[in-house]
């Protein structure tokens, strides 16, 4: 199979316990490698988290790579076109960050480790 191209995804995991949407945002990009040769998956653990929007959100902000525009995310994992090169496995990009996530409008709840 010859892949290309990059996955870009966000996902709601339906889950308040941000080690559980680690675990979650990990296996979207290996699930999505398989269809493209790189993927990056933002995970919000509610539907509320995901529908917070900034002021500067387009529908088109949903198929980039960046997260700002919808800043309730907990996860972003990921393998880049040169992990996959390289063989690389996924790996967690950013977060989980408890002080991103309380700092800011996100209303999901999640709970983060001690």
């Amino acid at each position: 199979m010859n892949k290309g191209g990059q996955s870009n995804v966000r996902f709601v995991a339906g889950s308040r316990d941000a080690a559980v949407i680690e675990k979650l945002a990990l296996e979207c990009v290996d699930h999505f490698a398989h269809e493209t040769k790189a993927a990056y998956c933002y995970a919000y653990g509610t539907q509320a988290d995901y529908e917070v929007k900034t002021p500067d959100w387009t529908p088109a902000f949903d198929e980039t790579i960046y997260g700002g525009s919808r800043p309730c995310w907990i996860v972003q994992a990921g393998q880049s076109l040169n992990d996959a090169d390289r063989g690389d496995d996924p790996s967690i990009v950013a977060g989980p960050i408890e002080s991103a996530y309380t700092s800011g409008p996100c209303p999901g709840g999640v709970r983060f480790p001690k």
